[in-house]
C-alpha cells in the first residue's frame, strides 16, 4: 500500500511539474501570443506577464483584448486578471472561464467605417491601438477561412475600479465596481448574452462629442441582455433585448444629452444652467415600464411642444403609466 501511495505521489508531482513548466512557458514567452493570435486583424489578446501554479488557475498582468467585426471595433484593457480556465475545452473551441476578478478596467467601442468613407474616424471617438478606421486591409479579405466559431463563456465575473467606458462619442469616466453572473458570446457574428449582473458607478463624468455634459453622477443598475446579434443591429434593436432597473442621480449641464438620446419626441425640454436629475427606471425589453420615476430640478426650465413654449422656475416630474398594451411616459411640469 505504501509503495502504491509513493508511486501516486511521484506521478502527481511529475504531472504538476510538467504543467508548471509548460503553462508558464506559454504565459511568459512569445509562444503563447503566437498560438493565440493567429488572426490579429480580427482578434488580438496580449498580456505583459502571467503565471499559473494550480492547473486551470491563471493570473495575468496588463491584459489587452482588441477585436473588430464588419461594423464595429472594440478594445478592453485591465491592470490584472485572475480566473479559472477549463483548459480541456479549448480543443473544442470553447473558452470557458469562471471566478474571474479584474481591476482597473477600460472599455472602448467605435463603429467601423466602410472602405469608401469620405472622412476618417473623428478624433472624438476612442482610439483603438493598432486599428485604422476604416481598416487599410479588411480582415475578412485577409482571412477568408474563418473556421469553426469560438464559444466564449465567462461566469462569476467581479470587477473593481472600472475607470472608463467610451462608446462612439459618449464617454464615461469615474469609479465603478460590479459583478456579472454570466456572459456568453459566439464569435463570427453570433449572439451575445448577459445574465445576473450588478454594476455601481460613482463620481462619474460624462462627455458627449468632447464636451462635459454631466458630473458627479451616481449610477446603479442590474442589467440583463437576452441573446442578441450585435453585428448589423441598430441601437433600438439592441435595446429591445435589455431589461433591468437603472438608477441615476447627479448634475447635468443641460438637457442636450437627454434630447439627443430621444430625438423625435414632440416635447423638447431645455434649461438655463445646470439641472439636477434623479431617475429610477425600470426597463423590460428596452421599454420603460410602470415603477419608473424621474425628477428634474433647475433654476429655469423651458418646454417646447409643437408651436407652444413654457418657461419658468420649476420641477419636472415624470413617471410611467400603463395604457392598453403599451407603456406610456406621463410627465407633469410643475
Amino acid at each position: 500500500m505504501r509503495k502504491w501511495l509513493t508511486r501516486f505521489v511521484v506521478i502527481a508531482f511529475g504531472i504538476e511539474l510538467v504543467y508548471l513548466i509548460l503553462a508558464n512557458i506559454f504565459l511568459n514567452t512569445p509562444i503563447g501570443p503566437y498560438i493565440v493570435n493567429q488572426n490579429p486583424e480580427r482578434l488580438q489578446l496580449q498580456w505583459r506577464r502571467g503565471w499559473s501554479i494550480i492547473p486551470g488557475q491563471v493570473s495575468a498582468k496588463e491584459v489587452k483584448i482588441r477585436a473588430q467585426a464588419l461594423d464595429m471595433q472594440w478594445y478592453l484593457e485591465t491592470e490584472q486578471s485572475n480566473f479559472w480556465l477549463r483548459w480541456w475545452k479549448l480543443p473544442l473551441r470553447n473558452f470557458e472561464a469562471s471566478s474571474i476578478t479584474t481591476q482597473n478596467l477600460s472599455f472602448f467601442v467605435r463603429r467601423r467605417l466602410s472602405e469608401d468613407a469620405e472622412t476618417a474616424q473623428p478624433s472624438l471617438t476612442p482610439d483603438i491601438p493598432g486599428l485604422e478606421n476604416p481598416p487599410e486591409a479588411p480582415p475578412e479579405d485577409l482571412n477568408t477561412d474563418e473556421g469553426t466559431p469560438w464559444q466564449i463563456t465567462l461566469e462569476d465575473v467581479t470587477f473593481s475600479k472600472l475607470e472608463e467606458i467610451w462608446v462612439e462619442q459618449l464617454r464615461f469616466t469615474g469609479e465603478g465596481d460590479g459583478r456579472i453572473g454570466r456572459i456568453s458570446a459566439l464569435t463570427q457574428g453570433g449572439p451575445v448574452a448577459l445574465e445576473d449582473s450588478t454594476v455601481e458607478f460613482s463620481n462619474v463624468t460624462v462627455n458627449l462629442s468632447g464636451q462635459t455634459v454631466a458630473s458627479q453622477i451616481q449610477i446603479e443598475m442590474e442589467p440583463t441582455v437576452d441573446p442578441v446579434v450585435l453585428q448589423g443591429a441598430s441601437f433600438d434593436e439592441i435595446a429591445a433585448h435589455i431589461s433591468g432597473p437603472v438608477s441615476i442621480a447627479g448634475r447635468f449641464k443641460d438637457f442636450d444629452l437627454v434630447n439627443n438620446l430621444y430625438q423625435g419626441m414632440p416635447l423638447q425640454v431645455s434649461s438655463e444652467g445646470e439641472i439636477n436629475l434623479t431617475a429610477n427606471l425600470r426597463l423590460e425589453s428596452g421599454k420603460l415600464v410602470p415603477g419608473s420615476e424621474l425628477l428634474v430640478t433647475a433654476g429655469v426650465l423651458i418646454a417646447n411642444y409643437l408651436h407652444y413654449t413654457v418657461k419658468g422656475k420649476g420641477v419636472l416630474r415624470g413617471d410611467v403609466s400603463e395604457q392598453t398594451d403599451s407603456a406610456l411616459t406621463t410627465l407633469n411640469l410643475v
